[in-house]
């Protein structure tokens, strides 16, 4: 009989214990379903420049004297903004490139996405000379055609190519 109490006790605090761990949180709680503010609930999807990124891990990239294009794919955010792209320069002026992720049209060229984090782009180095050439992506992005919007610190990232 002794044993059955002991039993019947510890049985009873777990389902004690158990209780008192699922009670309500205190009010600043992140876990609240509370109808009461429902914009606590809603991220802030406002654009940001801060958040406009572009990267990848292919810093330097060698290549042949052949070749007529060159190949990089990274990482990238567009933030919230409606509309973006990616453009390639090199001392200051836009290069043709192709964007690997989407079919090239007159919209699209010499412009890239950011699709799901990611990019693939193919930069045309047609008629380069052998020689050592620091090229420069950009994460452009803008809420009307007019109204452009640029990170210098995170939406740029600079590689070196060299061609041998």
């Amino acid at each position: 009989m002794k044993s059955l109490k002991k039993d019947l006790l510890i049985a009873a605090s777990i389902f004690t214990f158990a209780l008192v761990g699922c009670g309500p949180t205190a009010d600043t709680s992140l876990l609240t379903d509370s109808s009461t503010d429902p914009s606590s609930h809603a991220l802030d999807k406002t654009p940001n420049a801060n958040d406009l990124m572009i990267t990848s891990s292919s810093v330097n990239i060698s290549v042949p004297t052949a070749n007529t294009k060159v190949e990089i794919t990274g990482d990238c955010a567009a933030s919230t903004y409606p509309y973006h792209y990616i453009v390639a320069k090199y001392n200051g002026g836009t290069l043709g490139l192709v964007d690997l992720n989407t079919t090239l049209t007159a919209a699209t060229a010499n412009k890239a996405q950011c699709k799901n984090g990611r990019f693939a782009l193919a930069i045309s180095i047609n008629g380069w000379a052998v020689g050592q050439y620091i090229l420069e992506l950009q994460m452009v992005a803008y809420n009307t055609p007019s109204q452009l919007v640029t990170n210098d610190v995170r939406g740029r990232f600079q590689f070196n190519l060299t061609k041998y």
